[in-house]
């Protein structure tokens, strides 16, 4: 896929499944919103205790499946290097803690 293609379905479109390998080398799947920096990068947010986050500090294979809100309807697949970026005193989270940015970088 056309990497402007997959970067035009992150403008559009928020809802996204993010899979992370576990340390025993099965996959974690976690439904997040997902959008795009300037750049063009995925960027997600997350607490930095959640377990998506700490198996991509170990591992940082990543891939997301960006959909539509219906479900149904044109998604794309983005596998990468993720890349997390912690923000002290930011608060990124709905639970008003401090956050980790995940940003995908294409593979």
């Amino acid at each position: 896929m056309d990497i402007t293609v997959a970067q035009q379905c992150l403008r559009e479109h928020e809802n996204t499944l993010l899979t992370t390998w576990r340390q025993d080398g099965h996959l974690h799947m976690s439904p997040v919103t997902v959008g795009p920096d300037a750049a063009g990068r995925a960027i997600i947010s997350s607490r930095a205790t959640a377990y998506k986050v700490r198996n991509l500090r170990r591992d940082p294979r990543a891939a997301l499946c960006v959909f539509v809100e219906a479900f149904t309807g044109p998604w794309v697949q983005i596998e990468g290097t993720a890349e997390v970026l912690t923000l002290s005193g930011v608060c990124l989270s709905k639970g008003g803690r401090p956050g980790d940015d995940i940003t995908i970088r294409e593979a």
